[in-house]
């Protein structure tokens, strides 16, 4: 089975993948993420959307 990749709006395969070097991404660091600030094991501050639909609802956050 071959590998395919999801770049710029389009399926291509994952030989041909490429991103240019003048990517916003590359040249700025840009990029998608979320924090969830944690004290004592339990996130503090999170909106109810996040309790429910990622499941964490009554799940401890700590590696203990």
């Amino acid at each position: 089975m071959s590998r395919i990749a999801y770049v710029n709006g389009q399926y291509v395969s994952f030989a041909s993948a490429r991103v240019h070097i003048e990517d916003r991404g590359y040249q700025l660091a840009d990029g998608v993420y979320e924090v969830i600030a944690v004290w004592d094991g339990r996130p503090i501050d999170l909106v109810p959307q996040y309790l429910t639909c990622g499941g964490l609802a009554g799940r401890s956050l700590s590696h203990a």
